[in-house]
């Protein structure tokens, strides 16, 4: 009796162990599970958040444009923390200054944090094919019409960001490559549209978007908004 009892207590203690092994299994998968949704849903929340900074700002040129009566060339996003948008041709009451409480009293934000490597937004002319009245090439300038867009850029964003910013954006996670690398980012809006830069997919069904995720030639990810079609 005494030898059938001590089996049925290592019996006990291994289905104890297993059970105990089983569940602790299970606690770090859920643990996995749990923390990459959290890691998604902060993801997706610093994506709604640029996305609304970008319309914020989109909305803000427009009410310049409506309320200061601001031509295009008159558009300052000259500011105090990052250099090289002093535009000669806006008002000198800065009443067409994106980020002065005299214009259109916008704050300039870094993008939200995890989308990229911390590089600010930025903002210059470009050509998006497809986008404004006038579609193809042309040089921007007198006698010539408008052809190139205002611009506002997110540089050397991760690769998930970008698919999560198509995915709200344009309903697809597929990245598409366009012709021009980090060339693009080097011209600060100051007043000028004229250049030959532009954003010109190799992908089908892409061109003519007002804002997407892409991947440039030299194979960063960038984020653009268009802030005025022209």
């Amino acid at each position: 009796m005494k030898q059938v009892s001590q089996r049925g207590t290592a019996l006990f203690v291994i289905l104890i162990a297993v059970a105990l092994f089983a569940a602790l299994g299970y606690a770090i998968s859920q643990s996995n599970r749990d923390s990459g949704g959290v890691d998604r849903e902060k993801l997706s929340l610093s994506v709604a958040r640029a996305t609304q900074y970008m319309g914020q700002v989109g909305q803000a040129i427009n009410r310049l444009r409506l309320i200061n009566k601001c031509t295009d060339y008159q558009f300052s996003f000259d500011n105090t923390i990052v250099s090289g948008y002093a535009n000669a041709s806006a008002p000198a009451d800065k009443s067409c200054h994106v980020f002065d409480p005299a214009g259109a009293g916008m704050s300039f934000l870094k993008p939200p944090s995890g989308l990229n490597d911390g590089s600010d937004w930025f903002y210059r002319a470009i050509r998006i094919y497809g986008v404004g009245v006038d579609q193809t090439f042309c040089t921007d300038g007198v006698g010539m019409p408008p052809c190139y867009e205002l611009v506002m850029f997110m540089r050397n964003v991760t690769q998930d960001a970008c698919r999560e910013f198509n995915k709200r954006m344009l309903n697809t996670t597929v990245i598409y490559a366009q012709d021009n690398g980090k060339d693009f980012e080097l011209s600060k809006f100051a007043g000028s549209y004229a250049g030959n830069s532009d954003i010109e997919y190799n992908g089908p069904g892409t061109d003519g978007k007002n804002s997407s995720c892409t991947q440039a030639a030299d194979g960063e990810y960038y984020i653009y908004y268009v802030l005025l079609a022209r």
